[in-house]
């Protein structure tokens, strides 16, 4: 074979696997909403975008596989970046732990009784859907403008039997997200009763002001 034929079967080959390889399955970490009555008249929660690692913030499904060693999917993807993905993520989790509360991710609007901001340290899965988040917490309260409460953890979701190849990584994901939900939603409703009240006497002092 000449080195032009050589090149073009080459080239043939490489045309040939990239149209015969399948389309990557898309993901999203937040479970599809529920039907569910909103929490009207309820105190706003506002969820700050939440911070991840930069090199885990693309569209890629990044798989821990050795102490310095990560690894992309290569049959799936996020649907949006993981930074949106566990925002989402996280908000539905705290909505449907808290029923009387108006949780939102989105940031317009003025008026919120207490905003969260999530920083994620580590986020790191395995091809088993073992997966270690660990990730830390404030929540301020809107009146007075003031920190309510700070905390944080590490939340290991272990490998799933019912789940096998992508869909084991991302449950293990999405179930890490969901313990962090747990354990942060007791904290964020104290602070939004709280900021309630507070918006409360504020308005209250208005109207006496006024008369």
């Amino acid at each position: 074979m000449t080195p032009r034929a050589a090149v073009l079967a080459g080239w043939i080959l490489a045309v040939a696997g990239c149209v015969s390889a399948p389309p990557r399955r898309i993901y999203e970490l937040a479970a599809a909403a529920s039907p569910q009555a909103a929490a009207a008249g309820g105190p706003v929660l506002r969820l700050a975008a939440v911070r991840v690692p930069d090199y885990l913030d693309s569209n890629d499904i990044v798989l821990r596989v050795g102490p310095h060693q990560l690894q992309t999917l290569a049959t799936a993807r996020w649907g949006e970046r993981l930074s949106a993905g566990v925002t989402h993520a996280l908000a539905g989790d705290l909505a449907g732990r808290l029923p009387a509360v108006q949780v939102t991710a989105d940031p317009s609007g003025d008026e919120f009784a207490a905003r969260v901001l999530v920083s994620v340290e580590t986020f790191d899965v395995w091809a088993d859907g073992h997966c270690v988040l660990k990730a830390g917490w404030t929540i301020v309260s809107a009146h007075p403008p003031a920190v309510s409460s700070a905390g944080g953890g590490t939340f290991v979701a272990a490998p799933g039997t019912a789940l096998t190849g992508d869909a084991a990584v991302v449950g293990g994901m999405a179930d890490a997200v969901e313990q962090l939900a747990q354990s942060l939603a007791p904290a964020a409703a104290a602070a939004a009763s709280a900021g309630a009240a507070g918006q409360g006497m504020m308005k209250h002092d208005g109207i006496e002001h006024q008369r």
